[in-house]
């Protein structure tokens, strides 16, 4: 009997050992909130779920794949140079907006009670990937930004204990 019990009792204890810090089903909620956030916003397009998930000692880790809504070419109407310049033009006027809108989901996601498991020093992370058609000129416009900073950090800024022009220098960004 005591040899049951013991058994038992280790599994118990691994089971725990392995459960994660984060649910599924709070990043499942969070994923649905930064796409809300996304979606409220005109000058942007969600072309896909946002998905999130945690790394144990590194933090969480979203992202989505967003596009800024220009004239595409049709068999309805002439597309021009000039539109695809126009399309180019549309696109890097976007960036600060896109850029402003990753700013606020890490906000949010650092103060939400879905990322209660992640540690004070890990990071919270929003990475979104640009679409772009094959006929598009890229040429000075990101296929990649990531926005990371700590979760204390941001929650001190979402708190109000750091101003929230101090923001920026929180921030680690990567644009490829």
């Amino acid at each position: 009997m005591k040899r049951i019990l013991a058994i038992a009792f280790l599994c118990g204890f691994a089971l725990l050992a392995d459960a994660p810090r984060i649910s599924r089903l709070a990043m499942s909620q969070l994923e649905a909130q930064v796409d809300k956030l996304f979606a409220s916003d005109p000058r942007l397009m969600i072309e896909g779920n946002t998905r999130g998930v945690y790394l144990d000692g590194y933090g969480a880790v979203f992202t989505t794949m967003v596009s800024v809504p220009t004239k595409v070419p049709s068999p309805f109407n002439d597309f021009s140079k000039k539109d695809m310049l126009e399309v180019r033009d549309t696109k890097l006027k976007e960036l600060p907006a896109l850029r402003d809108k990753m700013r606020q989901s890490l906000l949010m996601m650092a103060a939400s009670p879905a990322l209660d498991g992640v540690r004070p020093a890990e990071q919270v992370v929003c990475g979104v990937t640009l679409f772009y058609y094959k006929w598009e000129n890229t040429a000075g416009l990101p296929r990649e930004i990531m926005i990371q900073a700590e979760k204390q950090q941001l929650i001190s800024v979402q708190s109000g204990r750091v101003p929230r022009n101090q923001l920026e220098a929180l921030l680690k960004v990567q644009e490829q």
